[in-house]
């Protein structure tokens, strides 16, 4: 039994921003399917260990997760578009529950 096949109705879509002689712009986007979003305030860490707040986690399957780093840019459900603050792989070790890879989003 997968979690996110009960609850992963999201598609959200993410893109790395790109560095041109013109300057920086949006490179191609890609749609990850099968997630859960929330929107809530969260105080986590980023990837140099300073406390931030997160507006919104999102639980990703984890074949989902390759090209994505902290900076990566991602279009929520909502609409919003955001940065991704940090990429954890999660492994629910007392419970009979999938892994799953969590998105912190500024």
């Amino acid at each position: 039994m997968n979690i996110l096949d009960l609850f992963g109705e999201h598609t959200i879509t993410a893109w790395q921003t790109v560095q041109t002689a013109y300057g920086p712009h949006k490179g191609p986007e890609w749609l990850i399917q099968g997630c859960m979003v929330v929107e809530e305030n969260k105080l986590v860490r980023d990837s140099n260990g300073s406390e931030i707040v997160s507006t919104a986690q999102a639980a990703i399957p984890p074949e989902a997760r390759q090209d994505l780093e902290p900076g990566t840019m991602v279009r929520l459900p909502s609409g919003r578009e955001t940065t991704i603050i940090s990429v954890e792989s999660v492994e629910p070790l007392s419970l009979p529950l999938p892994s799953f890879v969590r998105l912190n989003l500024a």
